[in-house]
């Protein structure tokens, strides 16, 4: 069952691990510690700021990490979810 897979992976430790290596990427943001291109620096250096630094690292931490199975679980259950539940989230955040 996909969903029981879903529930497994998000509670593995590749995605508890990617969350985390997120965190110290912003960690490292608020430090000003990107200063440095993050790959190649045909690909990356020249013309990037720290923000664009940090949400690279963050999506190869999170998507890249995983072979790509978190983009899939974003499109199945997380965007659905954001459209059916939005009242939900607005009512909480209000």
């Amino acid at each position: 069952n996909y969903n029981l897979y879903v529930y497994v992976f998000i509670n593995s430790s590749v995605f508890v691990r990617a969350t985390m290596m997120s965190q110290v990427v912003w960690d490292w943001y608020d430090a000003k510690l990107l200063k440095h291109a993050v790959l190649h620096a045909s690909l990356d250096g020249k013309g990037w700021n720290d923000e664009m630094r940090a949400g690279l690292l963050v999506l190869i931490f999170q998507f890249a990490s995983s072979m790509g199975v978190f983009g899939v679980i974003c499109l199945t259950h997380l965007v659905p979810a954001l459209f059916v539940y939005h009242w939900i989230f607005l009512t909480v955040a209000a």
